[in-house]
């Protein structure tokens, strides 16, 4: 049975900040043995922050799972870190211990604290963005799960399909104003037109007025930045004469009935959770697979780890990645260009086509 219903937030949260209460995970995979031996990837996670503690579980477990793939797990030392200073204390700890590259921080805040005190030493894969652009930093590198860089994916995919006016439905969240935004900006810029924004707050009045203005609206797509629970809610109001688009968040996963009360929505997520079958994924064993919120951190680990091996031996350009193809801008960061799949008659079909990578 899916359990997305209670954990479905996980993601969101991480993305924006990392967050708010969960049930406590029991980690499914041993922390790396504890050696002398000087580090040759140091990875910084906020495993002393009981908030945080499953996210930074599901990635650790994610990077170790690939290390020991390639037997190099003795080569990889875990830094739990707590908040505020405490990250830049593990950082410069990891480089005194001779990390010759570090993967982390895992939050917004870690990450932006590093930026800013440009003590970047080594090589450096950080697993966030900073909250806002920071110059290009020697030694620098990010790779996020970052959900406005689906909606800018989304928007390319909706206008590839041919729709060009666009009506958008979603929370008042931060996170999902800043998907909203993502996705509009995209779609303006290719030449498309933003119709109508609407805020659902909970409110089922909302959800009739977005009804009744459907069959005078001039829109023939509908975005949803929200996330799952909402969507479920939303989607039956939306009627059948717009075609619907939306990140990775309404992923019904395994859940049939999700799936119906998602019928005709487009989106896109990673190859992990969308192609089991996919050549780039087939060494890796499964973990999480009660939620596919952990399981994408899960695969964003391993990820992780195959991108901190190839920046010690070099600058790697692209890797087709099991969270999707990866290819490194001029900014540094790592872009994914996912897969996209629409929910049709209780299943999954994957397309064969993607978005283009273009941030």
């Amino acid at each position: 049975m899916l359990v997305r219903s209670r954990h479905h937030s996980i993601l969101l949260i991480f993305t924006a900040i990392l967050y708010g209460a969960f049930g406590t995970f029991a980690s499914v995979m041993a922390a790396p043995p504890a050696t002398d031996t000087p580090p040759a990837i140091a990875l910084l996670l906020p495993l002393k922050v009981p908030a945080l503690t499953p996210a930074a579980r599901a990635v650790r477990d994610g990077f170790y799972a690939a290390a020991q793939i390639r037997g190099e797990a003795s080569r990889v030392r875990v830094y739990p870190t707590g908040g505020g200073n405490s990250v830049l204390a593990a950082y410069r700890q990891a480089v005194l211990d001779g990390a010759q590259l570090v993967s982390g921080p895992l939050t917004h805040d870690g990450v932006s604290a590093l930026a800013q005190s440009n003590i970047a030493a080594v090589p450096t894969l950080a697993l966030n963005v900073p909250d806002t652009r920071i110059q290009s930093l020697p030694h620098l590198y990010f790779f996020s799960l970052s959900l406005e860089n689906e909606a800018r994916q989304v928007a390319r995919l909706a206008y590839a399909d041919g729709h060009r006016k666009a009506l958008t439905v979603s929370t008042q969240s931060a996170l999902m104003q800043r998907v909203q935004s993502a996705f509009t900006q995209q779609f303006q810029q290719l030449g498309g037109a933003l119709v109508a924004p609407y805020v659902y707050s909970g409110d089922k009045t909302q959800l009739n007025q977005i009804y009744r203005a459907i069959a005078a609206t001039p829109a023939d797509m509908a975005f949803l930045a929200l996330d799952y629970r909402n969507a479920r809610i939303v989607r039956p109001f939306l009627g059948s004469q717009l075609a619907i688009y939306a990140t990775s968040q309404v992923n019904p996963g395994s859940s049939a009935l999700a799936a119906n009360d998602l019928n005709g929505v487009h989106f896109m997520d990673m190859p992990w959770l969308l192609e089991p079958d996919y050549a780039a994924a087939a060494p890796y064993p499964r973990r999480y697979t009660g939620s596919p919120d952990l399981e994408r951190l899960y695969a964003f680990g391993i990820d992780a780890f195959r991108l901190a091996r190839l920046l010690l031996t070099g600058t790697p350009q692209t890797l087709d990645g099991v969270t999707g193809t990866l290819t490194l801008q001029s900014d540094r960061h790592f872009n994914r260009t996912l897969v996209a799949a629409q929910i049709s008659g209780g299943s999954i079909i994957v397309h064969n086509e993607s978005a283009t990578a273009g941030q």
